[in-house]
């Protein structure tokens, strides 16, 4: 069987106010659909389940779910071919987040100066492990 999350990601890509509409009907919609703050790192998320009804609240109450989501529509059919970032850039990456990053960060960046792995958290740094990333910030900025 295909993850949820799998399966809608060309619906977020393709037509985002369809997964949109369905989302602001109802707040145990917009609830499913953000099951992805738990599983996201098959399941290694460190996202409490605070964090995740404050996240769910944000989008239900402001509904802006689907402005959110349309990024990955608009990207899509923008039809701009990538450029190499020159800017100087720094890279975090937290054990349980795509592990092929080195791969995307080296190609779409030529000025990496800051590189710096972590032992755990995941894609949603800034919520599992804000301290860190926020020293890691600092660390980057006065390099």
């Amino acid at each position: 069987m295909v993850p949820v999350r799998r399966r809608l990601q060309p619906n977020e890509r393709d037509a985002p106010q369809t997964v949109g509409a369905a989302i602001a009907d109802s707040p145990v919609g917009q609830l499913a659909y953000s099951e992805l703050f738990n599983n996201f790192g098959n399941g290694t998320s460190l996202v409490t389940t605070d964090q995740i009804l404050t996240q769910v609240s944000l989008y239900w109450f402001t509904n802006t779910q689907a402005t959110a989501g349309r990024y990955h529509f608009e990207e899509a059919k923008a039809g701009h071919e990538p450029t190499v970032n020159p800017s100087r850039t720094g890279v975090a990456v937290f054990a349980d987040d795509f592990k092929t990053i080195r791969t995307f960060a080296e190609r779409d960046n030529s000025h990496i100066v800051h590189w710096s792995e972590f032992p755990d958290g995941g894609h949603f740094a800034a919520m599992e492990r804000p301290d860190v990333l926020a020293e890691d910030l600092r660390t980057f900025f006065r390099a």
